[in-house]
Formats: C-alpha cells, structure tokens, sequence
C-alpha cells in the first residue's frame, strides 16, 4: 500500500519469525524512544508454556499467531526500527539464542545495563523451561507485520498501537512524543539531540523510585509532583490519570514558533509575560 505522497508507503505482510529477519533488507534494531526489556518471568514462562503445549499438538495445525509488529525502515541509516512488538521479538531472539545457541541473523537490538541485567535474568527462566521445544517453532510463529518508511507516520503508529503487549505509562508514550519534537537542523544534530534527550530520559526512569516502589522514578514525577503541582490548590485535589496526563504533558503543550532552540513556557499566575526561553 503506498500512500498519495508517493515517497510515503506502509507495506504489509503475513511473515513467519524467521522470515522477519531472513527477509530484511537492514538489521532490526530498537530506537532511542523505545523503552527496555521489561517481560517478567512469570510472562517468559508463558510464553514457554504455551509454545510447547502448541508444537505438542497435531501436525496439521494452523501457525501460531503472535499479533502485529510495526517497523520503520530507515534508509539513512540502514536499520529497521521496531514501534511495536519489541518485547515479543526480544523474548523470542532470547529463546532463539537458547534453542540455536545464536542470536538470528541481522539482529542488532540494543539495550541499556538495566535492560541487559533483566536479559540474563530472562535467558536463565528460558533455559530452565523450554526443553520440550525445538528450533523448528520459529518457522510456526507468525506476525503480521507492518513497516512504514516516514518517522512521522511510525509515531502515529506507536500512538495507536500502545495497548498490546506490556502495557505502556503515559510516560513511555510521553517520552516518545517529546523527543518526536525535537527538531533542529541539520539532521545529524537532530538526531544526536534526540539520542542524548532519550538517553537523560532512561536517566529519570532508573532513578530511585519515590512515593511508591510500584512506579518508576519518572512515573512518580509526572503524576505525583508535576501535574499535582500544575492541578492541586487549595481543596480542589483532581485526580490524576492516564488520559489527565496525556491530556497535560501532549495534548496541551505548544508548538514552538520561530527559532527551533525557543521553547515555549506555560501560561500561568507566575508568569504572565514571558512566553519562551532559549
């Protein structure tokens, strides 16, 4: 399917995991916007489960459906990004790497010390719990993936597409739409901006968790501090939530005008006057 900019297309195929990779044209990989691996055991163990209780059953079968995956194709650099289904194609490169003591080919997923000490964690429940597979599962399982060449076009997709698999906070989507926003030219800088912001992000996310140990650092900023402050006065207390703070931290924010360095201030009893900084 190619859309009426003709330098904008979405393609859509029915692709086996395998296939996934052995088809790429570039490496499949995770962007900066992306969150870590987060699967918990009991969700490896599942997954585990229900694979061999799938390859235990009769030969003539249908594949084992695994859902959507959505990939941006970036030609500059040569990658295939993963929007959505990281945590499933991440899981599986993990079982991959237990049942074919190897990583699939073209695989470049990347993560950060945190995520890599879950991914150990992860790859020991696989080992403990998947003797009853073998390797032939990856030609069973299927997804429908869909893959878009226009970073814009992959957002809207991440937006649309944040309820499957782990659940995403407000502050994962959050974190994508505002590194979405950096916009300054030229485009290596862009992108070197946007990778440093993401990188002070994950920051703000592995910091000592406050108020609740339930929620990351970065979840208790949002919604315990930085709306409470913007909402709280006197004995009008609102409650906070997913959609108050997408509707705070997206939708009410400002496009800036002018110079791309500008960032627009919020209006308020404290400032009346100024609109920006630099």
């Amino acid at each position: 399917m190619t859309s009426d900019n003709q330098s904008t297309s979405v393609h859509v195929k029915v692709l086996s995991f395998a296939s996934l990779f052995n088809e790429s044209a570039f490496p499949l990989a995770v962007d900066t916007y992306q969150r870590g691996f987060v699967w918990t055991d009991d969700k490896l163990r599942q997954l585990a489960d229900d694979l061999s209780a799938y390859q235990q059953e009769a030969d003539c079968k249908p594949s084992y459906y695994m859902g959507t995956v959505l990939i941006h194709r970036h030609a500059d650099k040569k990658k295939h990004f993963l929007i959505d289904g990281q945590q499933r194609i991440t899981a599986l490169c993990l079982l991959h790497w237990q049942l074919k003591n190897s990583l699939p080919d073209k695989c470049a997923l990347s993560y950060s010390p945190k995520s890599a000490k879950r991914i150990r964690a992860a790859i020991k429940v696989l080992r403990d719990h998947v003797c009853t597979l073998d390797a032939g599962i990856f030609d069973q399982i299927v997804f429908t993936v869909i893959s878009v060449d226009q970073v814009d076009l992959a957002f809207t997709f991440f937006d649309t597409q944040n309820n499957r698999g782990v659940p995403l906070h407000a502050t994962d989507l959050l974190k994508a739409y505002h590194l979405r926003a950096v916009d300054t030219a030229p485009v290596k800088r862009k992108e070197a901006l946007q990778t440093l912001c993401a990188q002070r992000w994950e920051g703000i996310q592995r910091g000592t968790p406050v108020m609740s140990h339930d929620q990351e650092f970065a979840q208790s900023l949002f919604a315990k501090f930085l709306w409470r402050a913007r909402y709280w006065q006197g004995q009008r207390v609102p409650l906070d939530g997913h959609d108050a703070l997408m509707e705070e931290f997206q939708q009410n924010t400002w496009n800036s005008e002018g110079d791309p360095a500008t960032i627009p201030l919020y209006r308020s009893r404290h400032n009346r006057l100024g609109t920006a900084f630099t």
